[in-house]
């Protein structure tokens, strides 16, 4: 009976142990797709913004044209506070 113990807690062990590696392997590949996320989102709201930018030049009003570029740029950013603040949390 003796013998059963050790075997028991070695049987569990093990399983502990690939439970934590399997977890591990899950958090590094939620990071991972975090950041790629992160870098298309970020490319997209760049994509956007340049848009934006090319409108506001194309316009013959002051007014519009200030505007314009003001709300591209606060896009720009809330869009690096958010991917700063999201990039440190996915360390």
């Amino acid at each position: 009976m003796a013998s059963t113990a050790p075997k028991y807690d070695s049987t569990m062990d093990s399983i502990y142990e690939r439970a934590t590696e399997a977890g591990d392997q899950f958090a590094a590949a939620a990071r991972k797709v975090g950041h790629a996320y992160l870098d298309s989102y970020e490319k997209t709201v760049d994509r956007a913004i340049g848009f934006e930018l090319k409108l506001a030049d194309s316009s013959q009003q002051e007014w519009l044209k200030g505007l314009i570029e003001t709300q591209a740029e606060f896009a720009r950013e809330l869009t690096n506070s958010y991917t700063g603040t999201v990039r440190s949390l996915l360390k």
